[in-house]
C-alpha cells in the first residue's frame, strides 16, 4: 500500500511539473476553433469573458453539452477587448459564475 501512495505522488508530481501543451485558438464564421475541435456558433449559448490583470484572463463558452457545459479559453497575451467585439457579433455575452470545481482549479 505504501508503495502505491508514493507512486501516486511520483506520478502527481511529475503532471504537475509538466508544461501544458498549447493549443491554437480561431474565432472563425462558423464558429470557434480551439486546437482540432470546433464549436459552432449554433451551438454555443453565450460567452463571458473573465479577465483580470494578473489574475484570471479566459473566455468561457456556454455550450450545449450536457456533461461538461463550459469551456474555458485561456488568454495569454491576447487583448479581452479585441475578441469581445469579435464574439458579440455571432454570440449574446451573459456572465458566467465559476462554480466550484473552478475555485479549486484556481487553488491548486
Amino acid at each position: 500500500m505504501a508503495i502505491t501512495f508514493i507512486l501516486i505522488g511520483v506520478v502527481g508530481y511529475l503532471l504537475i511539473e509538466k508544461d501544458p501543451p498549447l493549443m491554437t485558438f480561431m474565432i472563425t464564421e462558423d464558429g470557434i476553433r480551439v486546437g482540432n475541435e470546433l464549436y459552432p456558433y449554433e451551438n454555443i449559448n453565450s460567452f463571458w469573458i473573465f479577465y483580470e490583470p494578473g489574475g484570471k484572463q479566459y473566455i468561457s463558452l456556454h455550450t450545449q453539452a450536457e456533461i461538461l457545459p463550459y469551456v474555458k479559453i485561456p488568454l495569454g497575451d491576447m487583448d479581452p477587448v479585441i475578441i469581445r467585439e469579435q464574439l458579440l457579433k455571432s454570440l449574446p455575452e451573459k456572465k458566467h459564475e465559476e462554480g466550484i470545481i473552478d475555485i479549486l482549479g484556481d487553488l491548486f
